[in-house]
Order: C-alpha cells, then structure tokens, then sequence
C-alpha cells in the first residue's frame, strides 16, 4: 500500500520520473519518494483541481497537468 498520507480522492493520472512517483488527483498533484511513500503537494504553479493528465519533458524538467475546466498548468521539477 503506497497511499500513505495521500489524501482520499480519485486518481486519474500517474507517472514514475527517476525514483519519484507523481499522480494526479480530483485534488491536485502530489509527489512521493517511490521507497518510503510519503505524499506532498506538487508546486505553487499547479492548482488544486481536477488533474486529467500529466506529462513530463525530460530535457527541461517540466512537469505538465491538464484540469477539468481550468486548462493546462506546468511546474519545473
């Protein structure tokens, strides 16, 4: 069980970026180390709304997330 702390919403998106696991929720986007889950919220640059994807450019570090009505949002890594 890697939930942890995450808290109790939908997940809709995932990705595994070195050892970190990101996922995308109803509530935004948290991170955790993939060895010990411990969840945080992802950046000032993302809002807490209904995540429907992530992307990730690995040559500029830039993590994407897509909402439910508020368009796309990006936050360096």
């Amino acid at each position: 069980d890697v939930t942890a702390n995450l808290p109790k919403a939908p997940v809709s998106a995932l990705l595994i970026i070195g050892s970190k696991l990101y996922v995308g929720t109803d509530v935004g986007v948290f991170s955790s180390p993939m060895s010990t889950p411990s969840w945080s919220s992802v950046g000032h640059g993302i809002p807490q709304q209904i995540i429907t994807d992530l992307r990730y450019v690995k040559g500029n570090t830039t993590l994407y997330a897509s909402t439910f009505g508020m368009g796309g949002w990006s936050v360096k890594l």
